[in-house]
């Protein structure tokens, strides 16, 4: 049987990452990796839409639910608290999903990441390799550099 996954993805943390990289962000070749880890059942980008509105249709056609977090003042990430609650939300309902992927190189979800252990969930976290915080790489029971997952360095510097 096929692990069931639920990602959850920090949009604001990758795109504003992509667009210093890349200048864009491609979402398919990230979904395809996911999708050899097992098969998708919830996937989830939370951001403020208004911002990112260029991407919106392409997280869309590749059936990501985008769940709209405003931003009230600057500095105060409400999009970090809200994907938590809702992860664990999940955990807690949804016994059949075993493997929780967290999208983000923000060391805030470290947290989430040991409790979602606790729970008997399996974590894959995927992030930036020059801004991802080494607290998060540790919480996970794997890490995977994003750039490792988009084709850019070979499998070997995906880290476990």
């Amino acid at each position: 049987m096929s692990n069931q996954l639920a990602i959850f993805m920090d949009f604001e943390n990758i795109a504003l990452w992509a667009e210093q990289e890349f200048l864009d962000f491609e979402l398919t070749p990230l979904m395809s990796y996911l999708q050899q880890r097992g098969s998708v059942a919830i996937m989830r980008a939370y951001g403020d839409w208004s911002r990112f509105s260029r991407y919106r249709e392409d997280l869309m056609n590749n059936a990501v639910d985008l769940l709209q977090v405003f931003s009230v003042r600057a500095g105060k990430n409400r999009a970090d608290i809200r994907m938590a609650l809702d992860a664990l939300e999940i955990a807690i309902q949804r016994h059949q999903i075993d493997t929780f992927v967290i999208i983000s190189g923000d060391s805030d979800f470290g947290p989430l990441v040991t409790k979602l252990r606790e729970y008997g969930k399996y974590t894959l976290g995927i992030g930036p390799r020059d801004v991802t915080h080494p607290l998060l790489v540790r919480a996970c029971d794997e890490f995977v550099y994003i750039e490792a997952a988009l084709g850019e360095f070979g499998v070997d510097d995906a880290l476990s």
